[in-house]
């Protein structure tokens, strides 16, 4: 699979890690990846979030700041 640069929480060396594998989970993605410094393998997560979302946090916001 690709090859990116990631920082590796085992061995702390931001350089190249090749991911293994990408499953799609309910609100993203999960990544496999595997450091090709230390050969150890971590996951990292790719949340994405709705424009539905985004206003509905910026109206709870919104509305937090007119009530102090």
């Amino acid at each position: 699979m690709a090859h990116s640069e990631y920082p590796c929480p085992s061995c702390g060396v931001v350089g190249p890690c090749r991911v293994i594998d990408v499953r799609t989970i309910e609100d993203g993605r999960r990544r496999r990846r595997e450091c090709q410094s230390c050969k150890r393998r971590f996951t990292t997560y790719e949340i994405s979030r709705s424009p539905m979302s985004a206003y509905a946090r910026r109206k709870i916001e919104r509305e937090r700041w007119k009530g102090l």
